[in-house]
């Protein structure tokens, strides 16, 4: 079987067959690059984005609303964020509110800059629920898609390649 598998790989290096390891090897990695793209983006579309900022309002009479059980529109019990995105909560109202460690007095704003995946859960006074949750998560650029694809896909294409060319000598 080792001379058979010699012989295989001279004719692959010194004949015109050579397109039968390409062809695999290059849809090998574009089935891998299609794979890992839509993998991301069903996977995780709130990261597949530049960092930015949101602002989250606190409206004027909040604490009245909340006092009497009523949600608060525009203000999510759940927030997902990306690294490197900046959370601005801006009190409106006249009461001061907290959320978790950050107290924010009335008519100011809070900037907490989020460079690191975590997920947080604090007690808030501004939401019906009492309760504010916080994900950071890592940001996916093209390079890390990029290294992906082809970190998977040269084993795959490899793979396709000589699955190619040992059908084809039979």
């Amino acid at each position: 079987m080792g001379n058979r598998l010699r012989t295989m790989w001279r004719q692959v290096v010194t004949t015109r067959r050579r397109w039968w390891l390409v062809v695999p090897f290059a849809g090998g990695m574009l089935l891998t690059a299609l794979f890992v793209g839509a993998s991301a983006v069903m996977l995780s579309p709130t990261t597949i984005r530049s960092p930015r900022h949101v602002e989250v309002v606190i409206p004027a009479g909040a604490a009245q609303m909340v006092e009497r059980g009523e949600w608060i529109p525009g203000i999510p019990s759940e927030i997902v964020f990306v690294t490197g995105d900046v959370l601005t909560v801006r009190n409106q109202d006249r009461v001061a509110h907290q959320a978790g460690p950050f107290w924010v007095p009335a008519g100011t704003s809070l900037n907490v800059p989020l460079n690191r995946p975590t997920v947080l859960r604090y007690a808030c006074s501004f939401l019906a629920t009492g309760r504010l949750g916080l994900e950071v998560r890592p940001r996916i650029g093209p390079v890390t898609l990029v290294w992906h694809t082809v970190a998977l896909g040269v084993p795959v294409g490899v793979g396709l390649s000589v699955v190619f060319f040992v059908v084809s000598q039979l």
